[in-house]
């Protein structure tokens, strides 16, 4: 009678330990997302390098987004911007519960040439050819250092870019991310106190400045 019980008893926790082993292996892998706002279900992410936009455009210009229409002022961007930006793009992603891919090239793509409707649809082409559910591109607009020190600027470090998600079954943009700040000093904006004293309370550097709207606009990516 006992080994009896005992043999159900051994029998039953070998059952349970096999549903988990079944769980655990059904839960492996990266999920899909369905965007509430947008009935977007996303999987996998292509994600594309920064692409500089006063090179192709010029500086000092109030300048339009080439996907969404967006107004930015044109700024200096250091050759090294558009890597430094995809690379503080990479850091943070890995917190989402996507899959990303990272593609090493931007598509040659004119916007002098490119009609926007175009530019969208190659965009889409290139995220289907890469099997990804979505495609998240990024412009900077300026990339401005700063011209001083932590504790004295006679210019401040300027930063502008944005990040595009478009999904590639809908064929169009379904989240948008932008950030334009130049920075100023507590005095001059009571309202950025918290941004201020978070940044060390002293004039930081262009790739700070960019990191911490980076931070901004991830916060802000759409979660499921």
């Amino acid at each position: 009678m006992y080994a009896s019980t005992k043999h159900s008893f051994l029998l039953a926790v070998f059952s349970l330990l096999a549903l988990l082993a079944v769980g655990c292996a059904t839960d492996a892998g990266p999920k899909s997302f369905t965007l509430a706002s947008e009935g977007v279900t996303i999987k996998t992410i292509l994600i594309l390098p920064f692409r500089d936009m006063a090179s192709e455009l010029g500086v000092d210009r109030n300048v339009r987004c080439p996907l969404c229409g967006q107004v930015a002022l044109t700024g200096a961007v250091p050759s090294d911007a558009p890597r430094v930006l995809t690379e503080q793009l990479k850091a943070r992603v890995e917190r989402l519960p996507y899959s990303f891919m990272f593609s090493e090239d931007q598509p040659f793509l004119t916007t002098d040439s490119v009609k926007t409707s175009d530019m969208l649809e190659r965009y889409v082409a290139l995220g289907r050819q890469a099997g990804a559910d979505a495609i998240l591109v990024g412009h900077i607009f300026r990339h401005t250092e700063r011209i001083g020190n932590r504790y004295s600027v006679q210019s401040p470090a300027s930063v502008a870019f944005d990040l595009h998600l478009i999904s590639t079954k809908e064929q169009r943009i379904v989240w948008t991310g932008y950030f334009d700040e130049t920075q100023q000093s507590l005095s001059e904006n009571l309202l950025k106190a918290n941004a201020f004293f978070k940044r060390g309370a002293t004039w930081i550097t262009a790739d700070e400045l960019a990191a911490s709207g980076m931070d901004d606009l991830i916060e802000r990516f759409p979660k499921p």
